[in-house]
């Protein structure tokens, strides 16, 4: 369970933090959220959709596993299977949080509990002067950068939202001879048909937010599920050198399964 610290110069003046080895905090996350900024990166890796949150708003998400144990973009030894890792897991410890009380849009920099240490061959979070350490202070600008393009990126869905062109996907994934496909629910993608029937006064509103990229970009990125198939022979292979056993069962969800989304 990851357990967010919020970081003051008061209390952590003299602490340190050791940084993520790999991606293990990432292992079992199925679904990212990523950002417009993003897109010419994502797209030749990661098949893009959207997921609703709990007040039924869109969130612009990579897939990352199909409701089974584990990411199939983690490998067994926690590295990153691709040459490209979203934003969003790039800062880890590090994190925004809203801060308590304060006006809507006011954060704070937190960091997961278990990388703080009091080991001074660590990297101090403030130097001696009660600024932050320049590690972290660069970390801190790219996660600003980031709940920038976060609030971009939810407004895009918004409008795509409005437009009336997100659908459901009815996801299905090939599971190899003798099995029934992996269908995963609780995933949307853009109607290309409904994208086509808007007119132009609607279509250079979506233009302006951002959100025709985000569609386009969404479309264009569903060639990339072949990826799955290519990951789980890696990750199977991979395992089966590990125990002379080669299982992939705890790589897919049940036959019809919803994808985990851990937001901070």
């Amino acid at each position: 369970m990851v357990s967010w610290t919020a970081i003051s110069s008061g209390e952590h003046a003299d602490a340190y933090w050791r940084p993520r080895q790999g991606f293990s905090f990432a292992a079992e996350q199925h679904v990212v959220e990523v950002l417009i900024e993003e897109l010419t990166a994502l797209i030749p890796h990661y098949a893009c959709g959207f997921i609703k949150d709990e007040a039924g708003s869109y969130r612009f998400i990579a897939i990352l596993g199909l409701g089974g144990e584990r990411n199939l973009f983690v490998n067994l030894d926690n590295k990153w299977l691709c040459d490209y890792v979203p934003a969003a897991l790039r800062a880890y410890p590090f994190a925004l949080a809203d801060k308590p009380g304060a006006t809507a849009g006011e954060k704070i920099l937190c960091i997961e509990a278990g990388h703080l240490t009091i080991e001074s061959e660590a990297t101090r979070i403030f130097d001696d002067d009660g600024n932050l350490d320049s590690e972290v202070a660069g970390l801190l600008d790219f996660l600003n950068k980031c709940d920038k393009g976060r609030t971009r990126s939810q407004g895009a869905c918004a409008a795509l939202k409005e437009a009336g062109v997100i659908s459901p996907w009815e996801l299905s994934i090939n599971r190899g001879e003798d099995q029934e496909p992996q269908k995963v629910k609780d995933i949307y993608r853009i109607d290309e048909s409904a994208l086509n029937k808007l007119d132009g006064s609607v279509l250079a509103d979506l233009q302006n937010s951002g959100a025709l990229a985000m569609a386009y970009g969404q479309l264009f990125s569903m060639h990339q599920i072949r990826n799955f198939d290519k990951n789980l022979k890696f990750l199977a292979q991979q395992q089966q050198q590990s125990d002379s056993q080669s299982s992939v069962a705890g790589l897919f969800g049940e036959d019809e399964g919803s994808l985990n989304f851990d937001e901070f």
